[in-house]
Parts: structure tokens; C-alpha cells; sequence
């Protein structure tokens, strides 16, 4: 039974779901990361008609009227602009949030300036190589993870060693919430995503009280379990859908003698793989 038991909470960890709700997402495109490796672009004036040249020809004379044609405007930034970042149909596309603040010059970023803002890449031959657009994000994150092992160090009561440092298992359900930090790396094939959270968590689980456990092992007549709430600070490191987290977490026992267990409010420490079901 313990085998089985192993072997379900080993498979909750390695597929357990860290399901992400992001609060104001933003990514911080700066000046020169424009400058450096793309232009961006707002789109012509919406009653912009471009007409081809036309040819009049009279006689051995040849007059070339030139046809109108509409032509995007390039935009440059004189401060940091929050907004997203997206990729669609080979292009990539910059939503800034709103903004009415001005710039000073003609070609500066300014309240009335046309979406979508195109982010053109300066490729301009197969030889060239492709340029990735590097751009910070931050976020508020909320979500739910799994942590079903911990490491607890050892227990020494009334200068006896109670217990020595043990990994335990049991089932675990918390949610968490925490500021994120990450970049974007950006081409028009399309984004990966790297960034740290740090947050708080808490949530139910449960732990198996007997008498090797227990400050008094005579008030336990037999083995149970108990549940228990988790709780503690967590990072996350993560690459788009995938993370690794890291806890160093509290246990608050429940139930009879949930008083005597050693491991009531004592630090452990865990690890465990997060994927997540959002950006």
C-alpha cells in the first residue's frame, strides 16, 4: 500500500498543474530597445488609397503622372511604454496601454498615433540573421500548485533524537500569489517567456500521526491521518509553460492529538515541476 501510494504521489508531482491567473501584464518596451534591432510602425491614414503611375503617351512623348501611395508611419519612443507584445500571421504587434502623454517631436509616440503598432524587424537580406527583441515584463500572478514532498529535518526532544531528517508524503492542494519578473524574447516566429516569482502559499493537506511522531506516544492508540494546513514562501522559475518551484513551508496539524505531533509548525523544505495553463 505504500508502494501504490509512492507511486500516485510521485506521478501528482511530476504532472501536478500550476494553473496561472496574471494580473496587469505588462511588457516595458524601452527606446533603445527599438533602436537596436526593430522599427516600429503605425499604420497608414485609414482614407489613404494608394493609385498606381499612369503612362500618357503622345506621340514620341512619354509623361509619367506618379500614383499615390500610403506609406506607414515609423514611430520612435522617448520613454518606456507599457503595453503587450503579440505575434500573429508572421508579424509582431506592440498594444501599448493607454496614454496621454505627449512626446516633444513630430515622430514620437503620442495619444493620437494609429494601432496596431507594428514591430518591423531591419532583416533586410537571407544572408542577414534574424534578430530577437529582447523586452522586460512584470506581473501579478495567482494560482494553484502541487507539493506532495517534503524534507523535515531532525527532531531532538528533551535531548533525545526524536526523529532523524525524513522525506514525507502526502497530498497537497495550495494556491499561491506573487509578483513576477521576466523578459521576452521576441521574433516573428514567435515569443518564449522566462521569469521569477516569488510569492506566499497556503492550502490543505494531511499527514499520517502515530507513535513515532507524537511528543506523547501512550495517548495514540493507533495510526491515522490527519489534515493539516500548508503553509510558506515559494519561488518559480519558469520558461514559457514550464517551471521549477521551491518551498520552504510550515504544517498546522488537525484532529486528536494533531498537539503532539513533532512537526507541528516546523520548517521543511520542497521542490517540485509546475506547468502552467497560461502565459
Amino acid at each position: 500500500m505504500y508502494v501504490k501510494n509512492s507511486l500516485f504521489l510521485l506521478c501528482s508531482f511530476l504532472f501536478s498543474m500550476h494553473i496561472n491567473s496574471q494580473i496587469r501584464f505588462n511588457h516595458r518596451l524601452k527606446p533603445d530597445d527599438v533602436v537596436k534591432w526593430f522599427k516600429l510602425v503605425a499604420p497608414p491614414d485609414p482614407g489613404c488609397t494608394s493609385t498606381p503611375d499612369t503612362l500618357i503617351t503622345k506621340g514620341s512623348n512619354q509623361l509619367i503622372i506618379k500614383g499615390r501611395q500610403c506609406v506607414s508611419q515609423v514611430v520612435d519612443l522617448c520613454r518606456m511604454v507599457k503595453g503587450v507584445i503579440y505575434v500573429s500571421g508572421g508579424k509582431v504587434f506592440f498594444d501599448p496601454w493607454k496614454n496621454t502623454r505627449t512626446c516633444p517631436y513630430k515622430n514620437e509616440l503620442q495619444p493620437s498615433t494609429r494601432l496596431p503598432l507594428e514591430l518591423k524587424e531591419g532583416r533586410d537580406s537571407i544572408s542577414a540573421p534574424n534578430k530577437i527583441l529582447i523586452v522586460g515584463f512584470r506581473t501579478w500572478t495567482i494560482g494553484l500548485n502541487s507539493i506532495p514532498f517534503r524534507y523535515r529535518s531532525k527532531r531532538i526532544l528533551a535531548d533525545t533524537l526524536k526523529a532523524n531528517g525524513t522525506v514525507t508524503s502526502s497530498f497537497n492542494l495550495a494556491i499561491h500569489a506573487g509578483r513576477t519578473w521576466g523578459y521576452s524574447c521576441i521574433t516573428k516566429r514567435g515569443i518564449n517567456n522566462y521569469s521569477f516569482t516569488a510569492g506566499l502559499f497556503g492550502g490543505a493537506s494531511s499527514f499520517e500521526m502515530n507513535k513515532e511522531v507524537s511528543d506523547d506516544p501512550m495517548s495514540v492508540i493507533r495510526t491515522q491521518t490527519n489534515a493539516s494546513l500548508s503553509y510558506g514562501v515559494l519561488t518559480v522559475f519558469a520558461r514559457d509553460n514550464i517551471g521549477l518551484l521551491f518551498a520552504l513551508g510550515f504544517d498546522h496539524g488537525y484532529g486528536k492529538n494533531a498537539d503532539s505531533w513533532i512537526y507541528q509548525d516546523k520548517p521543511w523544505i520542497s521542490f517540485g515541476l509546475a506547468t502552467s495553463l497560461t502565459r
